[in-house]
């Protein structure tokens, strides 16, 4: 179990579905020891998860300008009965700037697009000679 705090990112669910879920972010607004629940927030009102539902806003920084401000969205498409997500797209702009390099990581499910975000090369050994 997570020990989240007051102010802390995560992804919360939205049930698309009965068998689809969609992965939001928010932020823990406020917690009730009476229900055991979070409160979680962003724009508007979320609802109330208990820990166990809520995954933690694990991403890591830009690896270039070590930046925090990262996009997640979520592309869908209309089957004529429902929305079914086809793509979950992270993007960082470095700089917070529209016009400088851009990076973009796709992937069709929430956690294969964070953990090819997270994905860095192992570090180099240097050997003296």
């Amino acid at each position: 179990m997570h020990n989240y705090q007051l102010g802390d990112k995560v992804f919360f669910p939205v049930h698309t579905t009965d068998s689809e879920v969609e992965w939001c972010e928010g932020k823990i607004q406020n917690y009730r020891q009476d229900i055991k629940k979070f409160d979680v927030g962003g724009t508007r009102h979320w609802g109330w998860f208990r820990s166990e539902e809520l995954k933690p806003y694990d991403l890591q920084p830009c690896p270039f300008c070590g930046s925090n401000q990262i996009n997640i969205n979520t592309s869908k498409n209309w089957t004529g009965m429902r929305h079914v997500i086809i793509s979950v797209s992270i993007i960082h702009h470095c700089d917070g700037d529209p016009l400088s390099s851009r990076l973009e990581i796709k992937a069709k499910t929430l956690n294969d697009a964070i953990h090819k975000w997270n994905t860095r090369t192992p570090e180099l050994k240097t050997e003296t000679v």
